[in-house]
């Protein structure tokens, strides 16, 4: 991988051609998203260069690539100048001026001079120079040991807020929600990731090596021929009503899909979603499913992969099991 094969890459972005980009990158091209997880394959990332174009104008100057000995690896630094032109998913409102921000690109590639193998894309570009993932006031921190425990109160009374919303109409108690999340948490490789308004939490995420799931959650992945020790489960993700469309759900993605590639076993992450009929009676007018936000996190619905968990609706007298249809996504 040389010098002017990274050069042509960006003089072929600069001028918008991305057929030629393409040409120059190899049919499984791993693409590590700023502010995603990992998409692999040209498809895909033809597919986030059409979504960059339509919501960002840039071009890149003052480019600088710097290549290792053995031709495997490459870097480039370089201004990125250009227009946040429509609000992005999960990110804050567009604002419109032009903006100009530091960026920066890490190549690994197999050797070869006339394609990258790998693309591993980690800029500072218009997104963070537009608002991206600035959270404001608010901050993510890992929950463990005696900080968890101190939180477990306001960790469930979080839950039963959130989670009383369409589509999981949850009716939950206190006790039950504080010995629910003490069992999480105890699994050994679970991550719980708070969001912080000073010293108030507004928003959770979970997760944790989904064989620490009940059975009949992990039986539905091994049916479908997942390696269950290979799966890491994102379990929720509660953010209240007035925080979002800050960033913090990319974060929370980001947060737990981090701690999923820590461990080398892992190769899925996978999450559950409620299924309601269209029809729902309690379903608001303005109801917008989050799909389109999960798919440009890269994750998939797994046709057939639907597992059932049990609680009580907020119209029912006891609980009932309910589908979930589980997303997936590949990480390695």
């Amino acid at each position: 991988m040389s010098a002017d094969l990274i050069r042509a890459y960006y003089e072929a972005f600069n001028r918008r051609d991305y057929a030629a980009m393409l040409d120059l990158l190899t049919a499984d091209v791993a693409h590590d998203v700023n502010q995603g997880g990992r998409e692999v394959g040209k498809e895909a990332f033809r597919a986030f260069l059409g979504h960059m174009d339509r919501t960002y104008s840039e071009r890149l100057r003052d480019i600088v690539v710097m290549t290792g000995p053995d031709g495997r690896h490459a870097a480039a630094e370089f201004v990125v100048e250009g227009t946040y032109l429509a609000t992005d998913d999960g990110l804050p409102a567009a604002r419109g001026p032009d903006l100009q921000a530091p960026g920066r690109d890490v190549f690994r590639g197999a050797g070869r001079k006339d394609r990258a193998r790998d693309h591993l894309l980690q800029p500072q570009g218009l997104a963070a120079a537009g608002g991206g993932l600035s959270l404001g006031d608010v901050r993510i921190e890992r929950l463990e040991d005696e900080r968890l425990k101190e939180r477990l109160p306001d960790l469930a009374r979080l839950r039963i807020e959130v989670f009383r919303e369409y589509p999981y109409l949850y009716e939950g108690s206190q006790d039950y929600e504080e010995k629910y999340l003490r069992t999480y948490a105890e699994a050994e490789g679970s991550v719980i990731a708070g969001a912080f308004d000073g010293d108030t939490l507004v928003g959770a995420a979970t997760a944790l090596p989904l064989r620490h799931e009940p059975e009949d959650l992990t039986r539905t992945f091994a049916e479908h021929g997942y390696s269950v020790r290979e799966v890491f489960y994102f379990g929720e993700s509660v953010l209240r009503r007035s925080y979002r469309g800050r960033g913090i759900g990319v974060a929370f993605f980001r947060e737990r899909e981090a701690a999923a590639l820590s461990r080398p076993e892992i190769r899925w992450a996978a999450f559950c979603a409620v299924i309601r009929p269209e029809g729902h009676p309690r379903r608001p007018k303005d109801y917008v499913p989050l799909d389109e936000f999960w798919y440009r996190r890269g994750y998939e619905k797994v046709p057939g992969l639907i597992g059932h968990i049990g609680w009580r609706d907020l119209d029912e007298e006891r609980e009932t099991k309910k589908p979930m249809q589980f997303w997936i996504k590949r990480l390695r």
